[in-house]
């Protein structure tokens, strides 16, 4: 019991009170950040990752199809703009979930109140961007991948009309790579 008791006076200091109910809720808050961001983290790196990959090669491949570039209006420009906010975009997941990663464990190992406030802050503003921007890209290369599963993108032509009718409306409101950096490098 004692030492219950001084380990809930140390995290009443680093929340900067004493109250036992706001500490519950303060800690609920931070620990449903922390779970919902190991679950983006689980998601990006284990099931995410290789679809990305495999998508971006898909966008690469018809780059460089001069040919069908002429045939099909604007098909450059969206491919080369979707290649760019897709890297952009998840070289950005990356740094941010390595970032959690350390400022999750120093917090704890500094034990200040303005680092704790300022980690569990800066966690729930970044969650819902980061969020945002995997589920956001999730759903555009899922739909990819079923539809190249169920052999209906068989030619280049099928998918670039795809992309340019399923892919790309919509990718200027999800939040950008460089967004998500200033966030959480404020």
């Amino acid at each position: 019991l004692e030492r219950l008791q001084a380990n809930l006076t140390k995290v009443g200091h680093l929340l900067g009170c004493s109250d036992i109910k706001r500490i519950e809720i303060e800690l609920a808050a931070y620990g449903e950040a922390m779970l919902s961001l190991g679950y983006l983290k689980k998601y990006y790196f284990d099931i995410f990752l290789e679809p990305f990959h495999v998508f971006l090669s898909y966008l690469m491949e018809l780059e460089k199809n001069k040919k069908l570039h002429a045939e099909v209006y604007c098909l450059y420009a969206v491919i080369k703009s979707l290649r760019s906010h897709l890297k952009d975009s998840m070289s950005a997941v990356e740094e941010v979930l390595r970032t959690f990663d350390q400022k999750a464990v120093s917090v704890w190992e500094q034990a200040t109140p303005a680092e704790f406030l300022s980690v569990r802050k800066l966690i729930l503003e970044s969650h819902d961007h980061l969020a945002s921007i995997l589920c956001g890209w999730g759903a555009r290369v899922g739909a990819w991948n079923t539809q190249m599963e169920a052999k209906r993108l068989m030619s280049p032509s099928v998918q670039a009309a795809f992309i340019i009718h399923n892919i790309n409306p919509g990718i200027d409101k999800l939040p950008t790579g460089q967004s998500l950096r200033l966030l959480v490098h404020k």
